[in-house]
C-alpha cells in the first residue's frame, strides 16, 4: 500500500429505506427513456391510466443505479456525499474532500435483481407527492425495506487519520443517510468496520 494511504471496509445494514433517484438517464434529452417520458406528460389532461402507469415504471427504473450486470448498487460518490455532510457539521468538509474515498458497493436485498422485475414486484415500488416549482405532482422511485452494503474506503493519512474518518463514516450514515428523500430514508448502522491490508 502506498505510503500515506490507508484503508478500511465497512458492512452498513439499513434502519430505514433506502430510495433510489439517479438523474443520470432523466436528465439526458436525447435518452431513449427520457423522451418517452417527455411524450407521456405532454399529453397533459389527455393521460390516460395506462399512460400514466408506463410513466411510473419508467420514472423508477431510470432512476436505478445500476451497475455493468444491470445489478443495483450504491455509488461510492452517493457514500462520500454523506460522509461529507456529517463531516461539515466538524467543519471537517475538505478534509473529506481531499482524502476519503468509498468504493461503489453492490446492495444486498431480498428480491428481484432486475430492473423490470423490481418494478414487476409491488413492495419495491414507491409512489409519493412531491413538489415540482408551484405544483405537487405525483412520482415514482424504487426504494428497498431491507437493505445493506459492503464498502471499502481509502483514506489520505496525510490529510485525515484513519479513526477520524471511520467515525465520519459512521455517523454519516446513521444520521445523514444516504440517496432520496435523507435523511428519514436512507440511514444505515455500521455493523462492522476493519482495516484492510495489502
Amino acid at each position: 500500500m502506498a505510503t500515506g494511504v490507508a484503508m478500511f471496509s465497512a458492512k452498513v445494514d439499513g434502519v430505514a429505506p433506502l430510495i433510489m433517484h439517479s438523474v443520470v438517464v432523466l436528465i439526458d434529452k436525447d435518452h431513449p427513456t427520457t423522451r418517452r417520458i417527455a411524450v407521456l406528460t405532454g399529453k397533459g389532461k389527455r393521460m390516460t391510466e395506462e399512460d400514466r402507469q408506463e410513466l411510473y415504471r419508467l420514472e423508477a427504473t431510470a432512476g436505478l443505479y445500476l451497475n455493468a450486470e444491470g445489478r443495483p448498487y450504491v455509488p461510492g460518490n452517493n457514500i462520500d456525499r454523506c460522509i461529507l455532510d456529517a463531516a461539515r457539521r466538524e467543519k471537517l468538509g475538505k478534509l473529506i474532500e481531499r482524502g476519503f474515498l468509498s468504493d461503489d458497493a453492490l446492495l444486498v436485498y431480498d428480491g428481484p435483481t432486475t430492473a423490470a422485475a423490481l418494478w414487476a414486484d409491488p413492495k419495491f415500488r414507491f409512489i409519493r407527492p412531491a413538489a415540482n416549482g408551484q405544483r405537487t405532482i405525483m412520482r415514482a422511485r424504487t426504494w428497498f425495506q431491507k437493505w445493506s452494503f459492503t464498502t471499502r474506503v481509502t483514506v489520505d493519512t496525510r490529510l485525515l487519520d484513519v479513526d477520524t474518518a471511520k467515525r465520519l463514516f459512521t455517523a454519516g450514515i446513521e444520521t445523514e443517510g444516504l440517496m432520496d428523500w435523507r435523511p428519514r430514508h436512507g440511514r444505515g448502522r455500521v455493523v462492522s468496520i476493519a482495516d484492510v491490508t495489502t
